[in-house]
Protein backbone atom coordinates (compact mmCIF):
# COMPACT_ATOMS: atom_id res chain seq x y z
CA UNK A 1 0.00 0.00 0.00
CA UNK A 2 2.00 3.34 -1.20
CA UNK A 3 1.50 6.40 0.98
CA UNK A 4 2.62 9.91 1.13
CA UNK A 5 3.32 12.64 4.12
CA UNK A 6 2.88 16.46 4.23
CA UNK A 7 2.96 18.78 7.67
CA UNK A 8 1.75 21.79 7.85
CA UNK A 9 2.61 24.14 10.89
CA UNK A 10 -0.97 25.24 13.39
CA UNK A 11 -1.05 28.52 12.67
CA UNK A 12 -3.07 31.42 14.91
CA UNK A 13 -4.23 35.17 13.74
CA UNK A 14 -4.27 37.58 15.90
CA UNK A 15 -6.29 40.45 14.42
CA UNK A 16 -8.23 40.11 10.23
CA UNK A 17 -10.14 41.92 8.33
CA UNK A 18 -12.86 40.25 6.17
CA UNK A 19 -12.57 40.39 2.63
CA UNK A 20 -15.56 38.22 0.88
CA UNK A 21 -16.56 38.69 -2.51
CA UNK A 22 -18.30 35.44 -5.47
CA UNK A 23 -14.97 34.51 -6.56
CA UNK A 24 -13.04 32.34 -3.45
CA UNK A 25 -10.10 32.72 -5.20
CA UNK A 26 -10.46 36.78 -4.31
CA UNK A 27 -12.23 36.00 -0.83
CA UNK A 28 -9.62 36.03 1.90
CA UNK A 29 -8.55 38.04 4.90
CA UNK A 30 -5.80 40.86 5.39
CA UNK A 31 -4.36 40.03 9.11
CA UNK A 32 -1.68 39.08 10.93
CA UNK A 33 0.04 36.03 13.15
CA UNK A 34 2.17 33.45 12.96
CA UNK A 35 3.17 29.51 12.18
CA UNK A 36 3.70 26.76 14.56
CA UNK A 37 6.19 24.02 14.87
CA UNK A 38 3.19 22.55 16.53
CA UNK A 39 0.90 21.61 13.78
CA UNK A 40 -0.91 18.87 11.19
CA UNK A 41 0.63 15.90 9.50
CA UNK A 42 -1.45 13.93 6.70
CA UNK A 43 -0.83 10.47 5.69
CA UNK A 44 -2.65 9.28 2.60
CA UNK A 45 -2.62 5.81 1.34
CA UNK A 46 -4.02 3.85 -1.83
CA UNK A 47 -6.63 1.30 -0.27
CA UNK A 48 -8.29 -1.70 -1.84
CA UNK A 49 -12.01 -0.11 -0.77
CA UNK A 50 -13.40 2.49 -2.99
CA UNK A 51 -14.37 5.98 -1.49
CA UNK A 52 -12.14 8.14 0.77
CA UNK A 53 -11.87 7.43 4.68
CA UNK A 54 -10.71 9.38 7.37
CA UNK A 55 -9.21 9.08 10.16
CA UNK A 56 -8.23 11.72 12.92
CA UNK A 57 -6.24 11.44 15.46
CA UNK A 58 -7.60 10.67 19.12
CA UNK A 59 -10.97 9.87 17.40
CA UNK A 60 -11.71 13.37 16.54
CA UNK A 61 -14.09 15.07 14.26
CA UNK A 62 -13.89 14.69 10.87
CA UNK A 63 -12.57 17.75 9.78
CA UNK A 64 -14.56 19.53 7.28
CA UNK A 65 -11.80 20.64 4.80
CA UNK A 66 -10.33 17.48 4.68
CA UNK A 67 -12.95 15.58 2.80
CA UNK A 68 -13.65 18.20 0.69
CA UNK A 69 -9.89 19.19 -0.79
CA UNK A 70 -9.86 15.41 -0.85
CA UNK A 71 -13.71 15.28 -3.22
CA UNK A 72 -11.62 17.95 -5.58
CA UNK A 73 -8.29 16.23 -5.83
CA UNK A 74 -9.70 12.93 -6.78
CA UNK A 75 -12.34 14.85 -9.36
CA UNK A 76 -9.09 15.68 -11.10
CA UNK A 77 -7.80 11.66 -10.71
CA UNK A 78 -8.92 9.66 -14.23
CA UNK A 79 -8.81 6.77 -12.99
CA UNK A 80 -10.80 5.09 -9.75
CA UNK A 81 -8.87 5.28 -6.65
CA UNK A 82 -10.12 3.94 -2.71
CA UNK A 83 -7.78 6.45 -0.31
CA UNK A 84 -7.23 6.49 3.49
CA UNK A 85 -6.53 9.65 5.01
CA UNK A 86 -4.94 10.07 8.80
CA UNK A 87 -4.77 13.26 10.25
CA UNK A 88 -2.66 13.74 13.17
CA UNK A 89 -3.07 17.00 15.19
CA UNK A 90 -0.71 18.01 17.86
CA UNK A 91 -2.65 21.22 19.18
CA UNK A 92 -6.61 21.50 20.01
CA UNK A 93 -8.98 21.72 17.47
CA UNK A 94 -11.55 24.76 17.43
CA UNK A 95 -8.63 26.79 18.88
CA UNK A 96 -8.23 28.98 16.97
CA UNK A 97 -4.94 27.28 15.65
CA UNK A 98 -5.43 27.30 12.15
CA UNK A 99 -6.80 23.07 12.06
CA UNK A 100 -9.02 23.76 9.29
CA UNK A 101 -6.13 25.15 7.09
CA UNK A 102 -3.47 23.27 8.18
CA UNK A 103 -5.25 19.99 8.07
CA UNK A 104 -6.49 21.32 4.59
CA UNK A 105 -3.10 22.52 3.05
CA UNK A 106 -1.65 18.97 4.58
CA UNK A 107 -4.29 17.10 2.52
CA UNK A 108 -3.70 18.78 -0.67
CA UNK A 109 0.32 18.07 -0.69
CA UNK A 110 0.10 14.55 0.59
CA UNK A 111 -3.01 13.63 -1.78
CA UNK A 112 -1.80 15.19 -4.76
CA UNK A 113 1.16 13.56 -4.18
CA UNK A 114 -0.49 10.07 -4.23
CA UNK A 115 -2.20 10.92 -6.91
CA UNK A 116 0.21 11.90 -9.18
CA UNK A 117 -1.14 14.94 -10.37
CA UNK A 118 0.32 17.30 -12.75
CA UNK A 119 -0.45 20.50 -10.06
CA UNK A 120 1.99 22.64 -8.68
CA UNK A 121 2.42 23.54 -4.63
CA UNK A 122 0.89 27.00 -5.45
CA UNK A 123 -2.40 24.99 -7.24
CA UNK A 124 -2.68 22.67 -4.31
CA UNK A 125 -2.60 25.77 -1.79
CA UNK A 126 -5.28 27.56 -3.74
CA UNK A 127 -7.57 23.94 -3.55
CA UNK A 128 -6.93 24.58 0.17
CA UNK A 129 -7.65 27.38 0.64
CA UNK A 130 -10.67 27.57 -1.42
CA UNK A 131 -11.95 24.47 1.08
CA UNK A 132 -11.60 26.24 3.82
CA UNK A 133 -13.59 29.35 2.31
CA UNK A 134 -16.44 26.73 1.09
CA UNK A 135 -16.49 25.19 4.52
CA UNK A 136 -16.64 28.44 6.13
CA UNK A 137 -13.68 27.42 8.84
CA UNK A 138 -11.41 30.39 7.66
CA UNK A 139 -10.32 33.10 5.10
CA UNK A 140 -6.53 33.91 5.41
CA UNK A 141 -4.95 30.81 7.52
CA UNK A 142 -3.78 29.40 4.18
CA UNK A 143 -2.16 32.23 3.01
CA UNK A 144 0.24 32.21 6.20
CA UNK A 145 1.23 28.46 6.18
CA UNK A 146 2.53 28.39 2.85
CA UNK A 147 5.25 30.95 3.64
CA UNK A 148 5.74 30.42 7.24
CA UNK A 149 7.13 32.84 10.35
CA UNK A 150 5.74 35.44 11.79
CA UNK A 151 3.29 37.21 9.36
CA UNK A 152 1.21 39.74 8.05
CA UNK A 153 -1.11 39.75 4.95
CA UNK A 154 -1.18 42.72 3.41
CA UNK A 155 -3.39 41.65 0.46
CA UNK A 156 -6.01 38.86 0.74
CA UNK A 157 -7.00 36.28 -1.14
CA UNK A 158 -5.86 33.03 -2.19
CA UNK A 159 -1.96 32.01 -2.63
CA UNK A 160 -0.65 33.54 -5.79
CA UNK A 161 -3.36 36.48 -5.30
CA UNK A 162 -2.57 37.77 -1.93
CA UNK A 163 0.51 39.50 -0.64
CA UNK A 164 1.99 38.03 2.36
CA UNK A 165 5.40 39.86 4.19
CA UNK A 166 6.92 38.57 6.99
CA UNK A 167 8.59 39.93 10.70
CA UNK A 168 11.76 38.93 12.05
CA UNK A 169 12.15 37.32 15.33
CA UNK A 170 14.97 36.38 17.45
CA UNK A 171 15.71 32.70 17.49
CA UNK A 172 15.09 31.82 21.07
CA UNK A 173 11.59 33.49 20.74
CA UNK A 174 8.41 30.76 21.76
CA UNK A 175 4.86 31.17 21.15
CA UNK A 176 3.16 30.34 24.34
CA UNK A 177 -0.70 29.64 24.29
CA UNK A 178 -3.39 29.31 27.05
CA UNK A 179 -6.09 27.65 25.79
CA UNK A 180 -9.83 27.51 27.63
CA UNK A 181 -12.24 26.27 25.29
CA UNK A 182 -13.43 25.70 21.27
CA UNK A 183 -15.68 28.43 19.80
CA UNK A 184 -17.87 28.14 15.98
CA UNK A 185 -16.20 30.15 13.44
CA UNK A 186 -19.12 29.92 10.77
CA UNK A 187 -21.31 31.46 13.85
CA UNK A 188 -18.98 34.17 14.23
CA UNK A 189 -17.80 35.18 10.30
CA UNK A 190 -21.41 35.58 9.93
CA UNK A 191 -22.76 37.36 12.45
CA UNK A 192 -24.47 40.71 12.78
CA UNK A 193 -20.78 41.93 14.90
CA UNK A 194 -18.64 41.59 11.32
CA UNK A 195 -19.32 45.15 10.35
CA UNK A 196 -17.37 46.63 13.59
CA UNK A 197 -14.89 43.66 12.95
CA UNK A 198 -14.08 45.15 9.95
CA UNK A 199 -13.63 48.44 10.79
CA UNK A 200 -11.57 47.77 13.85
CA UNK A 201 -9.75 45.36 12.02
CA UNK A 202 -8.86 47.35 9.13
CA UNK A 203 -7.92 50.31 11.64
CA UNK A 204 -5.47 48.56 13.57
CA UNK A 205 -3.87 46.41 10.74
CA UNK A 206 -3.08 49.54 9.05
CA UNK A 207 -1.60 50.48 12.28
CA UNK A 208 0.80 47.37 12.16
CA UNK A 209 1.51 47.64 8.68
CA UNK A 210 2.63 51.46 8.78
CA UNK A 211 5.02 50.16 12.35
CA UNK A 212 5.90 46.00 11.53
CA UNK A 213 7.29 44.50 14.84
CA UNK A 214 6.73 41.51 17.26
CA UNK A 215 5.47 44.18 20.31
CA UNK A 216 2.76 46.10 17.31
CA UNK A 217 1.77 42.77 16.32
CA UNK A 218 0.85 41.51 20.14
CA UNK A 219 -1.06 44.83 20.95
CA UNK A 220 -3.15 45.66 18.14
CA UNK A 221 -4.13 42.14 18.37
CA UNK A 222 -5.15 42.65 22.30
CA UNK A 223 -6.81 45.65 21.21
CA UNK A 224 -8.75 44.26 18.30
CA UNK A 225 -10.08 41.52 20.54
CA UNK A 226 -11.36 43.86 23.37
CA UNK A 227 -12.27 46.34 20.78
CA UNK A 228 -14.44 44.22 18.90
CA UNK A 229 -16.02 42.50 21.83
CA UNK A 230 -14.51 38.91 20.49
CA UNK A 231 -12.31 38.58 24.04
CA UNK A 232 -14.04 36.20 26.30
CA UNK A 233 -13.97 36.54 30.10
CA UNK A 234 -11.19 33.67 30.09
CA UNK A 235 -8.87 36.00 27.27
CA UNK A 236 -9.80 38.88 30.07
CA UNK A 237 -8.32 37.22 33.06
CA UNK A 238 -5.63 35.98 30.91
CA UNK A 239 -4.34 39.30 29.80
CA UNK A 240 -4.49 40.73 33.25
CA UNK A 241 -2.76 37.95 34.85
CA UNK A 242 0.07 38.24 32.42
CA UNK A 243 0.24 42.16 32.26
CA UNK A 244 0.80 42.02 36.24
CA UNK A 245 3.54 38.97 35.62
CA UNK A 246 5.47 41.33 33.47
CA UNK A 247 4.45 40.38 30.28
CA UNK A 248 2.23 43.17 28.96
CA UNK A 249 2.24 42.26 25.42
CA UNK A 250 -0.15 39.51 24.46
CA UNK A 251 -3.43 38.85 22.07
CA UNK A 252 -6.41 36.24 21.60
CA UNK A 253 -6.22 33.71 18.82
CA UNK A 254 -8.83 34.43 16.09
CA UNK A 255 -11.00 32.85 16.54
CA UNK A 256 -11.02 30.99 19.53
CA UNK A 257 -11.25 31.16 23.19
CA UNK A 258 -7.58 31.33 23.62
CA UNK A 259 -4.42 34.10 24.59
CA UNK A 260 -0.77 34.06 23.16
CA UNK A 261 2.13 35.83 23.58
CA UNK A 262 5.71 35.90 22.17
CA UNK A 263 8.85 35.40 24.57
CA UNK A 264 12.41 34.88 25.25
CA UNK A 265 13.33 31.36 26.56
CA UNK A 266 14.01 33.50 30.17
CA UNK A 267 10.39 34.16 30.00
CA UNK A 268 9.00 30.90 28.99
CA UNK A 269 8.57 29.27 32.52
CA UNK A 270 6.71 32.70 34.16
CA UNK A 271 4.13 33.08 31.17
CA UNK A 272 3.28 29.22 31.42
CA UNK A 273 3.02 29.18 35.26
CA UNK A 274 0.19 32.20 34.81
CA UNK A 275 -1.84 30.17 32.35
CA UNK A 276 -1.33 27.00 34.51
CA UNK A 277 -2.92 29.02 37.33
CA UNK A 278 -6.12 30.49 34.99
CA UNK A 279 -6.53 26.48 34.31
CA UNK A 280 -5.95 26.37 30.79
CA UNK A 281 -4.24 24.02 28.28
CA UNK A 282 -1.08 25.67 27.94
CA UNK A 283 0.90 24.96 24.82
CA UNK A 284 4.42 25.88 24.25
CA UNK A 285 6.08 26.18 20.57
CA UNK A 286 8.58 27.34 18.34
CA UNK A 287 7.25 29.56 15.94
CA UNK A 288 7.86 27.60 12.20
CA UNK A 289 10.16 29.96 9.83
CA UNK A 290 8.89 26.50 7.31
CA UNK A 291 5.76 26.19 5.33
CA UNK A 292 3.52 23.12 4.40
CA UNK A 293 5.78 20.65 2.88
CA UNK A 294 5.75 17.14 1.95
CA UNK A 295 7.77 14.79 4.87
Amino acid sequence: MRCVSAWSPAGLSGIFETHIVEDPLLTGARGAGLALKKGVTVTACESEQQGVKISISDGGKIIPTVSTVAKKLLSMFPGQLGVEIYVDVSVPIGGGLGTSGASALATALALGRLLGLRVSYLDLARIAHVAEVECKTGLGTVSGLVVGGVVIVVRPGAPGNDLVDRLLFDKDMKAIIGFFGSRSKPEILSSARLPLIDTVGKRLIDELIHERSLEKLLEVSKRFSLETGLATESVKRAFKALEEAGIPYAGQTQIGDAVFTLVHDEQVDRAVGVLNNLKAKTIVSEISWEPARLV
